[in-house]
């Protein structure tokens, strides 16, 4: 008789903090062209990468996109760079309405529970 095994659910480790990253927008038309540059087949380029040629064929394609490892580790085997700091707007806490515009709460009535 098989038991059962319970999985815990995952854990996501919280996000370092630092600067976020970014595969850049015209990943695909580069990686083609690097590939073409040295004269490979997508199949020879997939074994030089590392990778699986149905993967380079989608990412050519721009249908799919790395991850930014994966993408750190072809730009150090092509000399390449692949990846970009990406731009993190910050929400400020402080309020951008004037002091006497009405808000939300000047027109919301309160029940008190008895």
């Amino acid at each position: 008789m098989k038991q059962r095994v319970n999985y815990a659910p995952k854990k996501f480790a919280p996000r370092p903090e630092g600067p976020e990253y970014r595969v850049i927008s015209n990943f695909a038309s580069l990686l083609r062209s690097a590939r073409e540059k040295k004269g490979m087949t997508q199949e020879d380029f997939a074994k030089f990468i590392r990778e699986r040629e149905s993967i380079l064929a989608k990412w050519e394609a721009g249908t799919v996109t790395p991850g930014i490892d994966v993408a750190k580790r072809i730009g150090k085997q092509l000399g390449l760079s692949l990846i970009e700091l990406e731009e993190v707007s910050t929400v400020s806490s402080g309020s951008t309405q004037k002091a006497n515009e009405p808000t939300v709460g000047d027109f919301v009535k309160v029940r008190q529970r008895k």
